[in-house]
């Protein structure tokens, strides 16, 4: 699904708001995870997930286009964990 399809598909749901402002709602709420996220907060939405940044350490890594060795430096990276009921959604059975 795509942002736009999604302020489309809210927009239905929701008839009494225009799509645009649907659509400001929407971004607000992405600037407002990237913003938390980027200062290392853990966002947590029940019955949704978790999002949290995750630091990895220096590593020696191989060039697929040349085989050389190459050092990847350290990095902070984003981790999503789903909660259980989506789990359970996509496996459509209730034995996790």
């Amino acid at each position: 699904m795509t942002k736009n399809e999604l302020i489309k598909t809210v927009q239905g749901r929701f008839r009494i708001y225009p799509a645009k402002d649907i659509a400001v709602a929407c971004n607000s709420l992405f600037e407002m995870m990237t913003d938390a996220l980027k200062r290392g907060e853990r966002i947590e939405i029940r019955g949704f997930g978790v999002f949290s940044v995750r630091s990895r350490r220096e590593k020696t890594a191989k060039n697929p286009q040349n085989g050389r060795l190459v050092q990847v430096p350290p990095q902070r990276v984003p981790f999503f964990k789903m909660a259980l009921e989506v789990r359970k959604g996509l496996l459509n059975h209730d034995d996790v």
